[in-house]
């Protein structure tokens, strides 16, 4: 009788393993295994387009556990003669569309957040103050070598959005 109840038990050991050994290798992955990607909303893309005029855009992707985000990168001409003007002129055009001041670091930097695209952001800088990885994203220094050829006199800002998944 005893060995009846020996097998019943290991019988149910065993299972308890089958079952809760995937669990906790999936628990344990993280989400390399569920993989997503993020980009800001096209619309909060369009909104940026207010700030002054596009000379170029592109893109690049930063994977990271399992997350991709998208980075939109918009090379503006707002119109101004020097890159502190032209980041408080976008500033104030974002403002008035409902975008708030994240963090503030004029003159060089600002980075501002919108609740009406949820969890989109905008990194707004002067072009000379941008700086990029030239061996894995090769098309922003085309586009910000175009967009130089392109310009007027005006100070040029580089603005990258992107959406984080908080």
């Amino acid at each position: 009788m005893s060995s009846v109840r020996g097998d019943r038990l290991n019988w149910v050991r065993a299972a308890m393993a089958v079952l809760l050994c995937p669990l906790l290798l999936v628990a344990g992955c993280r989400s390399e295994y569920f993989p997503r990607t993020v980009k800001a909303d096209p619309g909060a893309v369009r909104e940026l387009r207010n700030v002054g005029t596009v000379l170029e855009e592109t893109s690049f992707e930063i994977p990271w556990d399992g997350l991709t985000t998208v980075y939109e990168v918009l090379i503006v001409d707002a119109g101004s003669s020097d890159t502190p003007k032209a980041l408080g002129k976008a500033v104030e055009v974002l403002r008035k569309s409902g975008w708030e001041v994240r963090t503030d670091r004029l003159p060089e930097w600002v980075e501002l957040t919108s609740a009406k695209w949820g969890n989109t952001s905008v990194s707004m800088q002067g072009i000379d103050d941008y700086q990029y990885d030239e061996l894995f994203y090769p098309q922003v220094g085309t586009a910000i070598k175009d967009a130089r050829a392109r310009a007027g006199t005006g100070a040029l800002m580089v603005l990258e959005a992107y959406r984080s998944d908080e």
